[in-house]
């Protein structure tokens, strides 16, 4: 969610005086939102329109840094537990399992 300018009253109170940490990511990221600004009647909707659209382009985007190189070794097969080995694995891992006794 992009923030604007008037969080940070809230993140001030929160964090403590700037002098106590560093200022360096915010600064940028205020310098990324100042970037988005093309309406400067609007720049609330303007940086929200931008945003949406940089999200959009990323999320639909591959990466090429490191493509997969080769192929698989052997063959791959699909198969779906039934209803009752769906049951018995859950009340396995329920019974079994550390993590899970302090909810239980």
């Amino acid at each position: 969610m992009v923030h604007l300018i008037v969080h940070l009253v809230e993140d001030a109170k929160l964090g403590g005086p700037a002098q106590y940490r560093w200022m360096y990511p915010i600064e940028r990221y205020l310098g990324k939102l100042k970037s988005y600004v093309r309406n400067k009647a609007q720049p609330e909707g303007s940086i929200a329109e931008s945003y949406m659209a940089e999200e959009h382009y990323i999320s639909s985007s591959a990466s090429t840094l490191f493509p997969p190189v080769g192929k698989p070794f052997g063959s791959f097969t699909y198969f779906s537990l039934s209803a009752k080995e769906k049951l018995q694995a859950h009340r396995h891992i329920l019974t079994n399992c550390a993590q899970v006794d302090p909810f239980l």
